[in-house]
């Protein structure tokens, strides 16, 4: 309130509790505020006051986007290590982003500083449907809702292809192979 009222005298502790409300009524807009601080010593003399600003800050960011991506646009990742696209915002006069946590089903979240892409390895999961999870953080501590994308898990891929096919003595056909093994896993998703 511009330093108009002060609470009463506290004893000196590490932390203080601030009271953003109005007289105990109205809850104070989030945003930009100043705290004020003086001390006083047994004989009553009172330091200087120091002024710092805050930003009060009691929204959760909101997750916008989860995306896989790959070389050239395609479907396929013929490895663990994919680029994950997230994106979220927090609202205007918020904290701003700080965090975000990526993790496959079943695996423990792994945080990170908030950037838009991000080059993670994934553990491989189960074959078939799996999810990629984020969740995002503000400076203030508030989270966001989870998103999630699915990606595909397609175990060892093997190619067979025919080298020679002869006609065999008794009348049928001999046919020789050879098979290559292409890929040893691979992430395909949607």
């Amino acid at each position: 309130d511009g330093g108009r009222n002060w609470t009463d005298w506290k004893e000196i502790q590490e932390t203080v509790e601030i009271d953003f409300t109005e007289g105990g009524t109205r809850t104070v807009a989030d945003g930009d505020k100043e705290v004020k601080i003086r001390v006083r010593d047994r004989a009553w003399n009172e330091s200087e006051i120091v002024t710092k600003t805050i930003r009060l800050d009691r929204k959760n960011p909101v997750a916008k986007k989860i995306q896989i991506q790959t070389e050239g646009g395609g479907k396929a990742v013929e490895s663990s290590n994919v680029n994950v696209l997230v994106e979220a915002e927090d609202e205007a006069g918020g904290s701003g982003l700080a965090k975000v946590w990526l993790w496959t089903e079943g695996n423990t979240k792994k945080e990170s500083t908030y950037y838009r892409t991000y080059g993670i390895p994934l553990p491989l999961p189960a074959p078939g449907m799996n999810k990629v999870y984020a969740q995002f953080e503000d400076w203030a501590g508030n989270l966001s809702g989870e998103i999630w994308t699915e990606i595909k898990v397609v175990p060892e891929l093997v190619i067979v292809s025919i080298t020679q096919t002869t006609l065999a003595d008794n009348g049928g056909v001999r046919v020789d192979f050879k098979t290559n093994h292409v890929v040893t896993s691979g992430l395909f998703y949607d």
